[in-house]
């Protein structure tokens, strides 16, 4: 369980620096058109802590 809380917000810190190296590398190069790092942020975000939070609701009613 304690692992899982680890994780999930490793995975929350590694979703918010994604995010702001995403505005800030944009930013900096006043890049205007679609780029692939504006789907990473959200993607870490849910796909990373969001699961890891409900996989720990789950083993803590059910042995994982």
């Amino acid at each position: 369980m304690k692992k899982l809380i680890n994780l999930s917000a490793i995975y929350a810190i590694l979703a918010l620096a994604a995010g702001v190296f995403y505005r800030e590398f944009t930013k900096g190069l006043n890049f205007t058109g679609e780029t692939m790092l504006s789907f990473l942020h959200p993607h870490i975000l849910v796909l990373g802590s969001i699961f890891l939070l409900i996989a720990l609701l789950l083993s803590m009613n059910m042995p994982l």
